[in-house]
């Protein structure tokens, strides 16, 4: 069984909605923290959602959604 692209993205949108707002909630230390690969922590691995995601979305609908063509990758 296959899902459609449209499925996929919202299914995706959804969940780095959830995850990201948990995180809200953390203490900021505990974005600090990581499984086995300190140079991915919690914060590192949120920051990459964030971005990841706008890039996503410029490349689906050619609109700059958080950051221009050609702009550095969220700070």
């Amino acid at each position: 069984m296959s899902i459609g692209l449209e499925r996929l993205l919202k299914h995706m949108a959804w969940a780095n909605q959830v995850t990201i707002e948990h995180l809200a909630t953390l203490p900021e230390d505990a974005l600090k923290s990581f499984a086995t690969n300190p140079e991915w922590f919690v914060a590192e691995i949120a920051h990459h959602i964030v971005d990841s995601a706008d890039h996503y979305a410029y490349e689906i609908t050619g609109k700059p959604a958080l950051t221009q063509p050609g702009d550095p990758c969220i700070a």
